[in-house]
């Protein structure tokens, strides 16, 4: 869904660009009359309503880019979904695989057989797909290794099959190392949108401290104090007008009475 941030400033933009073309016009033949009086020989009036409009065409221009820039930014996180709860479920399959080669070997052979196949360290956590990865390609590995000897078994009543449980770790790990590269590409791109957001909220900030200025300054010379106050940018939040800010709750102030 579209973030607040850029909501609300297209909300506030949409305000000035209304206000242009509802009062623009009245507001530049005002200031003409007023100019009338003092202009010199040659001399013209600006179109101030012309002006005005070129404003608003400026800030809607901006405010669609920065909408846009914004709906394809929610769009790439939301298809951040489906390679995490991939990468997720296997990292879980991997560490769970780990886990009971580590718990078998150290039940046969005893801890001191952990460290040669790779299974001294605790198993890593499922959060942390990289470390475990690469934990679980190290002990299959040497799980897989018939040359590599071991202890004696603590009882000849037991015994454990090396080259199931190196594939049983080996089963799931293609998936991890593929969701894991999504998850990143996911991250890249995710930055990617990211940045041209930040670039796109930049852009019509200036525009707008621009447009809703001159349109706030012109309709208060033109005498519609009213509709000028209506779109006077915001000096606390960028990109905003200053009536579209809700003042902050007043700590001091009692609460309002309940029930």
């Amino acid at each position: 869904m579209p973030s607040k941030e850029v909501t609300d400033r297209q909300k506030s933009a949409g305000a000035v660009v209304a206000s242009i073309e509802a009062h623009g016009g009245d507001a530049g033949a005002a200031l003409a009359a007023q100019f009338k009086g003092v202009l010199r020989k040659g001399e013209s009036a600006p179109d101030v309503a012309l002006a005005l409009q070129l404003f608003g065409r400026l800030l809607a221009r901006d405010a669609g880019a920065l909408v846009e820039a914004d709906d394809r930014h929610e769009a790439e996180k939301a298809d951040d979904d489906a390679p995490r709860a991939a990468r997720d479920a296997s990292a879980a399959a991997v560490r769970e695989a780990c886990a009971v080669a580590r718990d078998g070997v150290a039940a046969v052979y005893g801890d001191a057989a952990l460290g040669p196949l790779g299974l001294g360290e605790a198993v890593p956590q499922a959060s942390d797909g990289a470390a475990l990865a690469r934990y679980a390609k190290r002990a299959a590995s040497k799980l897989a290794d018939a040359k590599l000897a071991l202890p004696k078994p603590k009882t000849r009543a037991v015994s454990i099959d090396r080259e199931a449980l190196a594939a049983g770790v080996r089963e799931p790990l293609p998936t991890l190392l593929r969701s894991l590269k999504d998850v990143e590409r996911e991250r890249r791109e995710l930055e990617g949108t990211q940045s041209a957001k930040n670039r796109a909220v930049a852009q019509h900030d200036a525009t707008f401290s621009l447009a809703a200025n001159v349109t706030s300054a012109v309709l208060r010379a033109a005498g519609m104090t009213e509709q000028a106050d209506r779109v006077r940018p915001s000096a606390r939040r960028p990109g905003r007008t200053e009536g579209s800010v809700e003042e902050p709750a007043d700590p001091a102030q009692p609460a309002a009475p309940t029930g």
